[in-house]
């Protein structure tokens, strides 16, 4: 590996991440998430400001930062196993949360999941605020319910994942009731909705698709193990890469090496390159992640919220910027062999434009002032 590595770039999803299952109550709230770029959790009787004081003791009558004292106080008809799930479900919200963090949120029947990143402190939105919002909503052409709830939280939204590409070893989720609960467990799968090329533990992630229907034959893997050495383009590489793959067909494979040897598996991205991206002009998230590791230098080793931050002010020239004719060209020619396997790198889901939620979430700190 070059010791000058500062042309490269990628993302890296920390080792802190915290993973998080949230439901808009049945999905009832799923485009009201995606709009106003928030999570949200119900029972206002409670606020985050109560929380906060709670816990910092400003509170007229002590509670000593029990949280579930404070539900109790405002819920007392309520039985106590519901006081104690609602107030684990604000304390997580308020408490457990941070920035970074990964949600996931599926709409109702569960046929779509919006993949977001937590983007800011809780906060108490005005309730008059919010039943303005709700009474104007069908003037404003609003077609989906609008929460009350004041307790929220900013998310950037990534892209929104279909039942057919949600990976079906995190199917258990879909028979938890929670409003919050913590799928840290699969961390790996989430992670490889989020892109298919990311750093992760000081591992490099490249997650490329086959689309073979019929099934890799054991000369299909023999082929394809021979076409990955040769692209990583050193001897070693066979050694040092992992591979896993998904049974089902069509299916994905996944390299794995740890990040000093990354440039075994950028070699084997631009071999792949050309299949990857069919329109330029409109490739996803993902694409994105693999064009700033070729060819760029901003955002190197970034966070995810930093990363998709930095994404939603420079998309718009990234192409341009990054990836001139003579590149591409380059690229054409790699991508050769490649065409002799049926493997390619795809990204999961469709991808939710970034701008206009980088607005909300400017808006958000502004009038609220959740910055962490």
């Amino acid at each position: 590996m070059e010791e000058n590595d500062e042309k490269y770039t990628w993302l890296e999803i920390p080792a802190d991440t915290n993973y998080w299952l949230v439901r808009a109550t049945g999905g009832k709230y799923y485009s009201d998430f995606l709009e106003t770029s928030t999570i949200s959790i119900l029972n206002n009787k409670v606020s985050v400001q109560d929380i906060n004081n709670s816990l910092e003791g400003n509170q007229a009558t002590p509670l000593d930062g029990d949280v579930h004292a404070l539900f109790a106080n405002a819920y007392k008809y309520k039985n106590k196993h519901w006081v104690t799930n609602a107030a684990r479900q604000a304390d997580i919200f308020v408490n457990g949360m941070k920035n970074g963090d990964l949600v996931l949120v599926p709409s109702k029947s569960s046929n779509q999941f919006a993949l977001g990143v937590v983007a800011g402190k809780a906060y108490d939105e005005d309730p008059d605020k919010l039943k303005e919002r709700i009474h104007y909503a069908p003037l404003n052409g609003i077609g989906f319910s609008v929460s009350d709830a004041i307790k929220r939280r900013p998310v950037i939204w990534i892209k929104e994942i279909s039942r057919q590409e949600f990976p079906p070893k995190l199917a258990w989720i879909l028979t938890a009731h929670q409003t919050i609960l913590p799928i840290g467990k699969n961390s790996h799968l989430i992670n490889n909705l989020v892109s298919p090329l990311y750093v992760y533990k000081d591992e490099l992630h490249l997650r490329a698709f086959s689309s073979k229907k019929e099934g890799l034959t054991l000369a299909d893997w023999t082929s394809l193990s021979n076409f990955l050495k040769n692209s990583a383009a050193d001897p070693d590489a066979e050694f040092k890469i992992n591979m896993g793959a998904d049974i089902h067909s069509p299916g994905f494979i996944e390299l794995i090496t740890s990040i000093q040897n990354y440039d075994y598996i950028l070699n084997i991205v631009k071999t792949l390159w050309n299949a990857t991206v069919d329109n330029h002009l409109n490739y996803p998230i993902g694409a994105l992640a693999i064009l700033s590791f070729l060819m760029g230098k901003e955002g190197r080793k970034q966070g995810l919220l930093q990363w998709l931050i930095s994404v939603a002010n420079n998309s718009e020239d990234l192409y341009q910027k990054h990836f001139t004719n003579k590149n591409k060209r380059k690229l054409a020619n790699k991508s050769k062999q490649a065409a002799q396997v049926p493997l390619k790198i795809k990204d999961a889901g469709t991808s939710i434009e970034l701008k206009s939620q980088k607005k909300n979430l400017d808006n958000q700190e502004s009038q609220h002032g959740k910055k962490e």
